[in-house]
């Protein structure tokens, strides 16, 4: 009696360690897609895109910690892979030969201070990746993490809409506090995202929430003009259009009525609208940049194709594996700087990145990246268009197949950042489980053993030296350019001199950024500094 008394209580500890164990791994999930509410102080230069990314590593490298343990535990949990998440290995993994091969692996591995998108954030990624399709197996999992996701577009999309009526000459609005064009990728996800949920919602009650987040991301796409994004959901609205037509409905007279229709209604917004909006709304900036959408290309898009005609020559060199992560900048002050310059004298532009993703993907991994990244797409519409997802909705799946449409148009003009990203990988994530997840159940395998242990403890250590040495230190260092950056503005030399050696001198993969960030300050500040205050 005693033997079984203390084999159930041993088993119940065991199921409730196990429990605790996903839990902190889903909160942290949820934590991570709430990550564009977050308020962030204005305690580095680039607030909200550096901390954002420090977070996510964070938050990511802590359940990767409890993801091994409870797989260490129960084998069940061991994530399923598909062919897409095929596809996501391939692509980071040519993200891995090209940072060995690149220009700068030492770079290519960390990212800069500006964008934090070295060959580290997608390790992240995949890890995230891996995560997803290994905890969220059921409808109802999935079912709190769309809710999530599309609540926290909500609440973004109605601050927009409230600063808008705060501050009614305000342009290309955004809560992101950063380039609008990111929160316009953003936006270019989330739509579909909703309208793909509104279907697959059972209730009533969090449908109609979601018809009006809808709404509401609708309209903030319009204030936010970015250009890419408003082409991105116009030809993913089409594509749904034109799958409807042709892949499910089987009336062929509504078919040639509909698209009848469609045809006309296109030419009257293109011309007619166009005229009308032009006519009564001449000042209004979102109309404007709707009109040189059509009508003339700015000076900046212009630019855009001149280094997208010219960078082909730069890919010769390197066909195959590319120049390795964050490396698209060198090659582009390098080779077409001067020629930009010469066309366009007055423009102040210095490309970071191509403004498009797969010139982008194509300049810093080659071709096999290139291709490993269409074929994660590929991958993912014929897992969709397949007939063995028999709990989605059919008109559902063929949402998600517009999304992905969406994102691949919205690529060819912007390039995507973490906040899109997460979005992203999150629905191809469901893609790979949800053709299975009704049917798939956890086989109990709960065993421990002191290698185990062993393994266990030198994660945690080696968890922690990380989160101090390639987390708190980078943060602190940003805290104390920020402060130089503060001081030398006051014209404090001495002050922010002291303070931006403690910047620089703090370890951290960043210091060469916080040099080169340090410097510009201090020449800001006093131009006429002597060499040896700069030296020093």
């Amino acid at each position: 009696m005693k033997l079984h008394y203390l084999s159930s209580y041993k088993n119940r500890l065991s199921i409730s360690i196990e429990k605790l164990l996903i839990v902190g791994i889903q909160g942290g999930v949820f934590l991570i897609f709430i990550l564009p509410l977050w308020v962030i102080p204005e305690v580095a230069i680039f607030p909200v895109r550096i901390f954002n990314s420090f977070l996510f590593r964070i938050v990511v490298e802590t359940i990767a910690l409890l993801y091994l343990i409870l797989v260490l535990y129960n084998r069940a949990y061991l994530p399923r892979f598909s062919f897409l998440s095929l596809g996501v290995f391939l692509f980071i993994g040519a993200l891995g030969i090209s940072t060995l091969l690149g220009l700068s692996p030492y770079r290519s591995f960390w990212g800069d201070m500006l964008r934090m998108q070295g060959y580290v954030f997608f390790l992240h990624i995949l890890i995230f990746h891996v995560v997803l399709i290994g905890i969220f197996r059921t409808r109802q999992q999935w079912i709190s993490l769309f809710r999530l996701m599309l609540a926290a577009g909500g609440i973004l999309a109605a601050g927009v809409v409230m600063i808008s009526l705060t501050m009614p000459d305000a342009q290309r609005i955004t809560p992101l506090a950063e380039n609008s064009s990111f929160y316009g990728s953003y936006l270019v996800i989330i739509i579909f995202l909703n309208l793909f949920w509104i279907l697959q919602e059972r209730q009533k009650e969090f449908r109609v929430v979601w018809f009006f987040t809808l709404f509401l991301n609708l309209i903030v796409l319009i204030l936010n003009e970015t250009r890419g994004a408003w082409l991105a959901v116009f030809v993913g609205f089409l594509t749904l259009a034109l799958l409807w037509l042709f892949v499910l409905s089987k009336n062929q007279l509504r078919k040639r009525v509909i698209l009848g229709a469609s045809i006309m209604g296109l030419l009257v917004f293109f011309f007619l609208g166009l005229a009308v909006v032009r006519t009564y709304f001449p000042d209004n900036s979102s109309v404007q940049r709707y009109y040189s959408l059509w009508h003339k290309p700015s000076e900046n898009i212009q630019e855009r194709f001149l280094i997208w005609k010219t960078v082909f020559s730069a890919v010769k060199r390197s066909p195959f594996f590319g120049y390795g992560p964050e490396s698209f900048q060198y090659v582009y002050e390098k080779n077409y700087q001067h020629a930009i310059s010469v066309q366009y004298p007055t423009s102040p532009i210095s490309f970071y990145h191509a403004h498009n993703q797969f010139i982008d993907i194509l300049v810093i991994s080659g071709f096999v990246g290139l291709f490993s990244y269409i074929s994660m797409f590929g991958i993912a519409i014929f897992l969709l268009a397949r007939r063995s997802y028999q709990t989605i909705n059919p008109f559902a799946r063929m949402c998600l197949i517009s999304l992905l449409v969406a994102h691949v148009i919205e690529g060819m003009f912007l390039f995507t950042t973490l906040n899109a990203l997460l979005l992203l990988y999150a629905v191809l994530s469901f893609i790979s489980v949800a053709s299975s997840y009704p049917t798939q159940n956890l086989h109990v395998v709960r065993n421990w053993s002191p290698i185990k242990s062993l393994i266990t403890l030198a994660a945690i250590i080696g968890i922690a030296i990380s989160l101090y040495t390639f987390h708190w230190q980078p943060i602190k260092a940003q805290f104390y350019l920020r402060q130089a950056s503060i001081y030398l503005g006051r014209a404090e030399i001495e002050k922010g001199i002291s303070v931006l050696e403690r910047s620089i001198n703090t370890p951290s993969f960043m210091t060469f950024d916080m040099t080169h960030f340090g410097l510009y300050y201090l020449y800001s500040a006093e131009p006429r500094a002597q060499d040896s205050v700069i030296r020093k």
